[in-house]
């Protein structure tokens, strides 16, 4: 790999810090040291060997990670203060939920104000952002957080519990549920399942999984191996064994591909679309019986490609010729009403190009949206209910996927060539910003007067394409590292522009010899802002932001890299990782002390391999898709047969221990075999 590149230039910003972390100064091209000792950073490589390894460093004494920042020594800060009741209200109410938690351990009069319902559901409203709060509010207020849950998890801490009655006649039953189970599950040091659901071997590959905003509903589609068809399946996401409520088979005869599933917001109907434009609407009658609602085709010819709003209000599709946005309609699905559509002539050849020249995008607010292939581009703005068109300048072919800041109001998309010989190329990072009512070329703040570039590097190993993502509270993002393929480059996002400089994150220590064959494939900022996922094709990295970046968890398994299963929980502080040959799944996340360690590790049925994860919208549950082989006897014969089957899984996440005790890491929860 050819790694000379060239360097972010401009004066150093320090990055937004937390109001209760002590200040970090970020010089320009300051590194963070990639220290992979056992007190830096939990290390695991999903092994048996390794496990008790990782148990033994468990049992010895509890140490704070300390990746530095080069340079900088680590200090000791001064006690607990006892502060003004009124002061201490401000400051604790500019918190984000995982941030109070440990703020409950210092004093008595901290945890009095850590534990008053008012002061954390300020918390919960800055934790969680737009469509993630709507989400979580909808789940809870839908019951399907049950109540028993929310009880066992109130009484392992009996004044956070007391704190909860006495705040339960004026928080709404949401707010209460919220209050009641989202503190503790931070504050527990160990998460058990309290109950396996299970749905019967399915034949065939689930593609997609998609839980309804309220958390009551499943729905997956499943590719029948050999044929190009699918079959849509129901299920209620409910206690005991996973229900199906419906499976459609209907369009399978009519060799027709499900490409997108979609819940309406109420949760009621069920949208799915097929590659040659044929939408089924499904709607939830009483008692959870689910019935057809006859709906007219959206379009006539092959979908290329097809992305949903992040509000499920609208979706885009690419077709040979054409690009069309469709608006939600009255009766759930898609309206037939085209709101917006824009002819490509040369569009015929996108089949033949790769995913990363395909750019479509949706802002977060779902008010704005950017389609590029090759060196052609748009960019649309809703005002209302009109779409205004705009045309992108390219001169390179897009590299990846465009990122938006949670504003809607910056975008970013890399252009760039392609090497010939496969070598690794210099790429450019441009930046539009919103602008009386036009798509501007953001200007460089260190350089007034010129548009702003960022340099990178890609790989034909990731595809050419450069995974770049902006944290949901538009202060940070993260885009590859200009002098390699490997590393990431975090700068800080001030107003509407993005300042050069920063922080470089370093995976592999200088020196190693298995640094140069490492190749970044995607990351992903957690809800929270907090926690930044970077996935190689050697290792998942986790790295926690505050006090300064810092790496809280390192995967080193080639089976568990860039094509992980992987999910962020909705609150942003737990995760769900599956690794060694997928057959565990382990959920990281804070404790009482802020420490990231496993608290929970799965081991799914024998013969079994995991194929993707999800958290449900209200954070309590794990959702995974299981694929293996199902074998049984030939008829009137001493032979075997077998075939590929997938099945659903999920988990309900409680605390198993107090916050007071250490958990035994031993002590891993497994999933019994299936029958």
């Amino acid at each position: 790999m050819n790694t000379t590149g060239i360097r972010a230039t401009g004066d150093a910003s320090p990055l937004p810090q937390s109001p209760l972390s002590p200040p970090a100064a970020m010089a320009q091209g300051r590194v963070v040291a990639a220290d992979k000792s056992p007190a830096a950073v939990r290390r695991v490589a999903w092994s048996s060997d390794d496990r008790q390894g990782e148990d033994a460093q468990a049992q010895g004494p509890r140490a704070a990670p300390v990746e530095q920042v080069a340079g900088q020594e680590p200090g000791s800060g001064p006690g607990p203060v006892a502060l003004p009741d009124t002061l201490l209200y401000q400051i604790f109410s500019c918190l984000k939920i995982g941030d109070l938690m440990p703020c409950m351990r210092v004093s008595r009069q901290w945890r009095r104000w850590a534990c008053d319902a008012h002061v954390q559901r300020r918390c919960l409203m800055r934790t969680y952002r737009g469509v993630h709060r709507q989400q979580l509010e909808r789940a809870v207020a839908s019951g399907a957080m049950r109540p028993d849950v929310a009880g066992r998890c109130a009484a392992m801490d009996r004044d956070l519990a007391r704190g909860q009655q006495a705040a339960a006649h004026a928080a709404p039953p949401s707010g209460h549920l919220l209050l009641a189970v989202i503190p503790i599950l931070l504050q527990a040091g160990r998460l058990a399942p309290l109950a396996t659901n299970m749905s019967p071997s399915l034949h065939g590959d689930i593609e997609q999984l998609l839980c309804s905003p309220d958390g009551r509903w499943l729905a997956s589609s499943r590719k029948l191996p050999g044929e190009r068809c699918s079959i849509v399946d129901l299920w209620q996401a409910a206690p005991g064994p996973a229900a199906r409520l419906h499976s459609d088979a209907s369009y399978a005869s009519a060799s027709m591909l499900a490409c997108q599933l979609a819940f309406s917001s109420d949760s009621l109907h069920l949208g799915v679309l097929y590659d040659k434009g044929h939408q089924q609407v499904w709607r939830a009658g009483a008692q959870g019986h689910w019935q057809a609602v006859p709906r007219a085709p959206l379009f006539d010819g092959a979908v290329v490609k097809v992305l949903p709003s992040p509000d499920g209000q609208y979706l885009a599709v690419v077709l040979r010729n054409r690009v069309l946005i469709f608006g939600e309609g009255e009766r759930g699905g898609w309206s037939e009403v085209i709101q917006w559509s824009s002819a490509w002539p040369n569009v015929q050849d996108l089949f033949s190009l790769s995913s990363g020249q395909l750019a479509l995008q949706f802002s977060d607010d779902s008010r704005a949206f950017v389609f590029a292939f090759g060196r052609q581009g748009l960019v649309c703005s809703r005002w209302g209910r009109d779409w205004q068109e705009q045309r992108l300048l390219l001169g390179e072919p897009v590299r990846g996927q465009p990122v938006f800041a949670g504003h809607g109001r910056l975008f970013a998309l890399a252009t760039g060539p392609a090497s010939d010989q496969g070598w690794s190329t210099v790429v450019q990072i441009r930046f539009w910003l919103f602008d009386r009512g036009r798509w501007v070329a953001a200007l460089d703040p260190d350089r007034r007067g010129s548009c702003q570039v960022l340099g990178a590097r890609a790989h034909p190993q990731a595809g050419y394409r450069v995974p770049m993502a902006f944290s949901p509270d538009d202060k940070l993002m993260a885009v590859p590292s200009g002098d390699n393929c490997r590393d990431v480059r975090v700068l800080p996002v001030v107003g509407l522009s993005v300042r050069s400089g920063g922080v470089k994150l370093v995976h592999w220590r200088a020196g190693s010899q298995q640094a140069p064959f490492d190749c970044l494939q995607r990351q992903q900022f957690s809800a929270s802002s907090d926690f930044l996922a970077v996935f190689t094709d050697q290792t998942v990295n986790i790295w926690q932001r505050y006090p300064h970046f810092h790496r809280v968890l390192m995967v080193d398994n080639p089976v568990a890299s860039a094509g992980a299963p992987f999910a962020f929980s909705p609150d942003g502080y737990h995760c769900a990782l599956s690794g060694r040959n997928r057959n565990l799944v382990g959920v990281w996340g804070p404790d009482g002390d802020g420490q990231y360690m496993r608290k929970c590790l799965f081991t799914v049925p024998e013969g079994r391999r995991v194929e993707r994860l999800l958290f449900t919208p209200e954070g309590t549950r794990v959702l995974m898709v299981l694929s293996g082989r199902h074998i049984q006897p030939l008829d009137s014969t001493e032979e075997f047969d077998f075939c590929y089957t997938t099945m659903l899984l999920s988990f309900h996440l409680v605390p198993s221990l107090p916050v007071s005790r250490r958990p035994n890491r031993r002590q891993d929860a497994a999933v019994p075999p299936s029958s």
